[in-house]
């Protein structure tokens, strides 16, 4: 099973044709689809549901855009309501980050690159012990064209096909 998480507030974006290649690369494998931008997400409940399915995932997908050199809030609430400091997933051996960066590459390595720290320092130590980190991003999203696009995305299918090798 993989878990894909999805963070961001409008249909029409990028990250939602990320998230639907994501979902595309993994058909006919067991998904459990982790979606905070839905206005009807009841949190009630879910936290242990989302837990209980991340037990269970040999991976891991998180599909967000990048502001102000950080995850979403509604992402990194999920963090810190799903991933406590008891909580550990051994069974989770990848994760595959598919995010997006308006400024450059050289800008959010002086910012310090916050989520991928979240991710390589908190997240990958509470999954199995050998567990990999792959950082799919797209940088300077504010000046790219289609193309740059196109293959961002055609990038992600490839990586997240990966996971089932």
């Amino acid at each position: 099973m993989v878990t894909v998480v999805y963070c961001h507030p409008l249909e029409a974006s990028l990250t939602a044709a990320t998230r639907d290649v994501a979902l595309e690369a993994l058909r006919g494998v067991a998904t459990h689809l982790v979606d905070l931008s839905d206005p009807d997400r009841d949190t009630t409940g879910l936290t242990e549901t989302d837990a209980a399915a991340l037990s269970r995932s040999s991976g891991l997908v998180l599909v967000y855009p990048t502001w102000w050199s950080g995850p979403p809030g509604a992402l990194q609430r999920w963090f810190d309501e799903v991933w406590t400091p008891s909580a550990h997933f051994e069974s989770i051996e990848r994760i595959i980050v598919c995010t997006t960066h308006g400024s450059s590459k050289l800008v959010n390595s002086l910012e310090g690159e916050s989520g991928k720290r979240t991710v390589s320092r908190y997240l990958r130590p509470r999954c199995a012990r050998r567990c990999r980190v792959e950082w799919i991003a797209l940088y300077g999203l504010d000046r790219c064209g289609p193309d740059r696009r196109a293959r961002h995305l055609e990038r992600v299918g490839q990586r997240v096909t990966s996971l089932l090798s």
